[in-house]
């Protein structure tokens, strides 16, 4: 896939979503797992070294179980040029998966941000965006899985957004391995006419 048909939306005037291509994207993913080594370890449960964080990255953003027609990662990038060049900077990524057919429940699989932007109200704006952008979609409710062992995660997710406690669809990606709370929000009907 060029980067002409890469899936795209706005999320500030300082940062947007673009969906990566493993191929073309590969160093700036390699670099952001470099710079996420916290996350992976929290993830994975075990110490990752800088090292071996590209190859973990990779395999938690490829999983084998989920068809691809359904898997999404859109990089969040820093924009430097006016037009969203090619030197802007990746400083995160969203990973969602949507049904296998029709409107209704998205999962947001992962929200990650690098260091350097955690605590600036970033993943607040880009949950913002990609629920206006989803619901042009079809998009009507999202589900997250957070892990346990994620203070800040759980923070986050269910009072910074207000997600509460969710029902699971049956078709959802199987557990991971280790314990996660699942929630849920319903997107405001507003959205749903938002261009």
């Amino acid at each position: 896939m060029g980067p002409a048909n890469r899936l795209s939306f706005e999320i500030s005037s300082f940062h947007y979503a673009r969906q990566v291509c493993f191929t073309q994207d590969r160093t700036a993913l390699a670099g952001l797992g470099k710079r996420c080594v916290d996350y992976l370890r929290l993830a994975t449960g075990y110490p990752v070294s800088k090292a071996a964080a590209a190859p973990v990255f990779f395999q938690m953003l490829r999983p084998t179980r989920v068809p691809a027609e359904r898997s999404f990662v859109m990089g969040i990038h820093e924009r430097r040029g006016a037009n969203g060049e090619a030197g802007d900077p990746l400083v995160g990524i969203l990973y969602f998966l949507h049904p296998p057919s029709g409107p209704g429940t998205w999962y947001l699989t992962l929200l990650l941000l690098e260091p350097a932007v955690r605590g600036r109200n970033l993943g607040t704006e880009i949950h913002r965006a990609f629920a206006r952008w989803a619901a042009a979609r079809g998009a009507n409710r999202f589900v997250v899985a957070v892990a346990t062992n994620n203070p800040r995660a759980l923070r986050f997710w269910r009072h910074r957004l207000g997600y509460g406690e969710a029902k699971l669809d049956t078709w959802a990606v199987p557990p991971p391995k280790c314990a996660n709370l699942n929630f849920e929000r319903y997107l405001e009907p507003a959205l749903f006419h938002a261009s």
